[in-house]
């Protein structure tokens, strides 16, 4: 894992990854263009933009692994 990092941190010391998740809501007021401008125009870069729905049960598990970190 040492190795992994050494030789990683050589490419990318600083690389950081985001995960951006605009909810219903925001969609249904077609706010979420807006939005993801807001993003870009405070520095984020879109790396990869992907539209789903989540059902019941995989928004419960996306949250409850969320409140451990």
């Amino acid at each position: 894992e040492r190795e992994i990092k050494l030789v990683f941190d050589k490419f990318y010391p600083s690389l950081e990854t985001t995960i951006a998740i605009i909810k219903p809501l925001a969609v249904s007021k077609n706010a979420d263009e807006e939005i993801v401008e807001t993003l870009k125009e405070k520095g984020f870069h879109v790396e990869k933009e992907k539209r789903f729905t989540f059902t019941a049960d995989q928004a419960k598990a996306f949250y409850d692994s969320a409140k451990d970190t």
